[in-house]
């Protein structure tokens, strides 16, 4: 169903499935390809991938987004940890970027 949604050049389908929290997140990419306006929302989305989530403020994350990125990229118990109590710091709108936190935190 995403795949026949996704396959269209309609500003207001990719905005629903920007903001559909069941949205894969091969789609949610391709939203952003197609429509880069709309990084903000699926960039938020809980299923959005580790490389999206990365780009939007740390603070305009959900904690399920948050967990989901944790799972995705293999935190340890400690990055976990130290992630998740920077989020909890923070206030919306705004802040740094999920990217910038996460490379703060894990050294690569």
């Amino acid at each position: 169903m995403f795949l026949i949604l996704a396959d269209t050049d309609e500003y207001d389908v990719y905005s629903s499935l920007a903001m559909n929290y069941t949205t894969p997140p091969d789609i949610l990419d391709r939203a952003v390809e197609r429509f880069p306006e709309l990084r903000e929302w699926a960039a938020t989305n809980p299923n959005a991938s580790a490389d999206l989530m990365r780009t939007a403020p740390l603070a305009e994350h959900i904690a399920q987004s948050i967990v989901n990125f944790l799972n995705q990229v293999e935190a340890t118990d400690a990055e976990r940890r130290e992630l998740m109590k920077r989020y909890y710091k923070l206030t919306p709108p705004g802040g740094p970027l999920l990217g910038d936190v996460w490379a703060d935190i894990r050294l690569e």
